[in-house]
């Protein structure tokens, strides 16, 4: 599903429930510090996972959008990690600077994620620039966090934190006006991020995730800035809010992992196929190359001419057959179906003498079975019309209208289809290979025209 309906779906899901808290007749509040860790700690952990994939991802990469995107939600987890969950874990209150630090330290981590989104995809060349981003936002949040730790007595008081709300259903605009300002800060910051990686084309898993997660995140600020939660034992709606904001997170997360393991795998697949051609290209391809030169020397011996034709007609075949195999195996499982059958007619064009002209639409998309069988009817297509028709010049044509069309035409002598028709075993594959993708094969030949074969696929087929 594109980036942009699970962005669009995640707005209305936070508008909606943001409008549904206030009259809904619903408990929306509960008192659980244990919850507030727990919370934080999952949060701190889906972040810096999160942002090592990233850096993976710049080390191919080079991009400064990437790099960005991984120092802000590095930045983040670090803020949940030191502000949040290891406090509390440590048993260590901060008091009225644990507000302060977090709010200022999770609103310049957004301003890091604003710049991700709409940073250009430009390529840096330094090959420690990574190291440095890293360890300058670290040191970023490690001195925000000394200056208000030594300064929390001075520190106004953001937010009670007894806050107990005799109501979860009331709005409170209650604690220091900075703590709300930065909090609607932080909506447009993320609003603007869902925007700049909504307009980013989707170049993975992750990233398509993003624009929804920053929708839900600047929710959960709206949710604080009404109902402040996020300083206090309560654990709110805002809170939820969040969450969805990482667990979208950890959805791209996941299906980033899912598609490098699948590219892994394909990986492996199409390394043991070229191993599976190359032997038989050093092996079986050589030995039937060998007979079939043999066989044809041997044809201008006249006494053995009758007896050797066979041998060598069915040798010729054997040794089409192993290019087919090796040219099947050394193709990759996403190649364009255009180069595909370009690369087909050339190979087969090249061996018989015959010129190729190409009229290829590289719009079509087709899948790896589909693509495999079209390129097995142009081998035969195109060396029939060479062997047999004595085609000078054979067009390849590929076009994508109300369903697909693959044609091929030659000036070659042509034959009388219905009497050639269940004589010629290259013609029934072709029929057969064309019905099983729920298409048809049509041939149109004369002497005067040549011949023209047409594999006809409705678009039910290609779907």
């Amino acid at each position: 599903m594109p980036a942009w309906r699970w962005t669009l779906r995640a707005t209305l899901f936070g508008a909606a429930a943001t409008l549904l808290v206030p009259v809904a007749p619903l408990r929306f509040a509960y008192e659980s510090p244990s919850l507030h860790v727990a919370f934080e700690t999952a949060a701190a952990s889906i972040a810096l996972l999160a942002a090592y994939l990233v850096l993976g991802q710049f080390r191919h990469s080079r991009e400064l959008d990437a790099l960005l995107l991984g120092c802000g939600l590095a930045m983040m987890g670090g803020v949940n990690l030191l502000l949040g969950a290891l406090p509390a874990a440590l048993d260590q209150e901060l008091g009225t600077a644990s507000t302060w630090m977090s709010a200022v330290g999770r609103l310049v981590a957004t301003m890091v994620l604003v710049a991700a989104a709409w940073a250009p995809p430009v390529q840096l060349r330094s090959p420690n620039v990574h190291r440095v981003a890293f360890l300058a936002a670290a040191n970023v949040l490690v001195v925000l966090w000394v200056i208000l730790a030594f300064s929390r007595e001075l520190l106004p008081i953001a937010l009670d934190p007894a806050l107990a709300p005799e109501s979860s259903t009331a709005v409170r605009l209650v604690g220091h006006p900075l703590v709300h300002g930065i909090q609607l800060v932080g909506v447009l910051f993320f609003a603007a991020a869902a925007v700049g990686f909504l307009r980013k084309p989707g170049r993975d898993e992750l990233s398509r995730w993003i624009a929804p997660a920053c929708v839900l995140a600047a929710f959960a600020n709206i949710q604080y800035s009404l109902f402040p939660s996020l300083y206090s034992q309560w654990f709110y709606t805002g809170d939820v809010f969040r969450l969805c904001f990482y667990l979208l997170l950890v959805a791209g997360v996941a299906r980033e992992i899912w598609r490098y393991q699948d590219r892994a795998r394909q990986l492996a697949v199409f390394e043991e196929r070229r191993r599976i051609a190359r032997d038989l290209h050093d092996g079986l391809a050589q030995e039937l190359s060998f007979i079939a030169s043999a066989a044809e020397s041997m044809q201008n011996d006249a006494p053995t001419r009758v007896k050797v034709a066979p041998l060598a007609a069915a040798a010729e075949r054997a040794l089409d057959e192993s290019r087919r195999a090796i040219a099947a195996l050394t193709q990759s499982s996403d190649q364009p179906i255009d180069l595909a059958l370009a690369q087909a007619a050339f190979e087969v064009a090249n061996r018989v003498g015959t010129r190729l002209e190409l009229e290829l639409d590289g719009a079509v998309r087709v899948s790896a079975s589909t693509r495999e069988q079209l390129v097995r009817i142009v081998r035969e297509a195109v060396t029939n019309a060479a062997r047999h028709g004595k085609a000078e010049t054979v067009t390849v044509a590929l076009t994508n209208g109300n369903g697909l069309t693959l044609s091929i035409a030659d000036d070659g002598n042509g034959f009388e289809p219905v009497a050639a028709n269940g004589t010629g075993f290259g013609l029934v594959s072709m029929s057969e290979r064309a019905r099983a993708l729920g298409g048809e094969l049509r041939i149109v030949s004369s002497q005067a025209d040549g011949t023209a074969v047409e594999v006809a696929l409705p678009q039910a087929a290609l779907e």
